[in-house]
């Protein structure tokens, strides 16, 4: 776990450096957010297909999960920087801590439903398969609220 913590906090940091090397020279926009919560949408119901092979689970879940990881981390990274970027100078503290807040809440609420739906699988694999399904659904109901996002002037930002 300490480890997949410190590979996150890699990908995260790392972020901006990634978005230049492939060519982005410009800030994270509200389509930087739909292009990664896109993608972020799809992964899990890839992990999930595998698991109806008979496949060993383990390396499935495992590099499914890293892919994932991955691509979590820069979406998150560029939540991070529009939360600043749609604050006003005088809401920034209390705008990232609604953030966090949101955050921690969404964590909760994810980590006992998908151990409510992992439980209401006949077997680990199809428990597993309904915690990868519903997350992408929850994914995907968020990339359909990105599209609700103003559009900003990079230029604007304080």
């Amino acid at each position: 776990m300490g480890g997949w913590i410190i590979i996150y906090g890699f990908f995260q940091v790392f972020a901006p450096l990634l978005r230049k090397v492939w060519g982005k020279n410009n800030s994270p926009s509200k389509t930087t957010v739909q292009f990664w919560g896109l993608i972020l949408t799809v992964i899990p119901l890839f992990i999930a297909g595998a698991l109806n092979g008979d496949k060993s689970l383990g390396p499935v879940i495992i590099i499914g999960l890293i892919i994932f990881g991955f691509i979590f981390a820069m979406n998150s990274s560029t939540h991070s920087y529009l939360i600043l970027a749609y604050s006003d100078n005088e809401k920034v503290s209390l705008n990232v801590g609604y953030y966090y807040m949101a955050n921690a809440a969404g964590r909760l609420f994810g980590t006992l439903l998908s151990g409510l739906l992992f439980m209401l699988g006949k077997n680990a694999t199809i428990g597993m398969q309904y915690c990868l399904y519903t997350s992408s659904i929850l994914i995907f109901i968020a990339w359909l609220t990105s599209s609700k996002l103003p559009s900003y002037s990079s230029n604007s930002i304080n």
